[in-house]
């Protein structure tokens, strides 16, 4: 295992990524040497948020 993740807090009820989120995540998925995806989750109040990327894909995939 290369790389597990960071932490930081989304206080909502049903939380979604920042920009910031997003634009880190699709710099790490395009410099990523592992073909698989790189999984994002958003723990909110109520909630979770589960995000997808891949040096493939343009954007990120939301599954919530």
């Amino acid at each position: 295992m290369r790389y597990v993740g960071e932490r930081h807090t989304h206080p909502q009820n049903h939380p979604t990524p920042s920009w910031s989120d997003l634009s880190e995540w699709k710099m790490m998925a395009a410099n990523r040497r592992d073909p698989r995806l790189l999984l994002a989750l958003i723990v909110g109040c109520k909630g979770l948020n589960v995000e997808t990327c891949s040096a493939l894909e343009s954007d990120v995939s939301s599954r919530r």
